[in-house]
């Protein structure tokens, strides 16, 4: 029988670890002296690290509890009530994104740090995060195909980026095929939905409207 792991390394950008930083950021194996220079080590590593939504709960708990925070005494102790208690004490209960970044998520199994950046941006007590950037790998004990690959995700605040080596391979496959058959549409579209989702990872509607016109300017220019 081959047994499957995951292990992931990566890097907080911010000002400085603050409560609300290791509440949130606490299981992924937190170190605040490393690597230094505004940027701190996180880790999930397979066998070692408990990075669940259960261990961040129990981050929260103690958090709210030293800010002399509790839930409503008939509210269950879940993820979901102890964020809707931290945004009251931040101010931002009344953010839409709030509702949206709670509502979209199940908090079963590992913890995301993309939702985790997201919050912290949200439950600034002095952290100043700036971006969250990792790189990871599942891996098997046997060479079976399917079973190796990598990945890297990039949350900052003005773009999130993430990107698999599934998707690197696959993206090689459907541009080949098309190449193959002179489907040169077929090609194009290809890179163009590759590039859609890099572009729909830029925050601001703004700023993604100003890239895509700068990229089309661009393009007109390629020879």
């Amino acid at each position: 029988m081959a047994d499957n792991y995951y292990d992931m390394t990566g890097t907080i950008t911010l000002d400085k670890v603050t409560p609300v930083i290791k509440a949130l950021f606490g299981p992924f194996e937190l170190d605040e002296n490393y690597p230094g220079d505004g940027t701190v080590y996180i880790a999930n590593i397979a066998e070692n690290s408990n990075c669940s939504w259960d261990e961040v709960l129990d981050n929260l708990q103690v958090l709210a509890s030293s800010l002399g925070l509790t839930p409503p005494g008939n509210a269950e102790r879940n993820v979901e009530n102890y964020f809707r208690v931290l945004a009251r004490h931040f101010g931002v209960d009344k953010n839409p994104e709030i509702d949206r970044l709670i509502e979209d998520n199940s908090f079963d199994g590992d913890a995301s740090v993309e939702t985790l950046f997201a919050l912290a941006l949200h439950f600034d007590d002095g952290h100043g995060i700036k971006a969250v950037q990792t790189e990871g790998s599942w891996h098997c004990s046997r060479p079976h195909l399917g079973a190796f690959g990598g990945c890297g995700e990039f949350h900052g605040r003005h773009v999130s980026v993430a990107r698999s080596s599934q998707q690197a391979a696959r993206l090689g496959d459907e541009l080949e095929a098309a190449l193959v058959a002179s489907q040169f549409d077929r090609a194009a579209q290809c890179i163009l939905d590759d590039l859609t989702s890099t572009l729909n990872g830029v925050a601001s509607d703004e700023a993604r409207r100003a890239t895509t016109s700068k990229l089309r300017e661009l393009l007109s220019q390629m020879k």
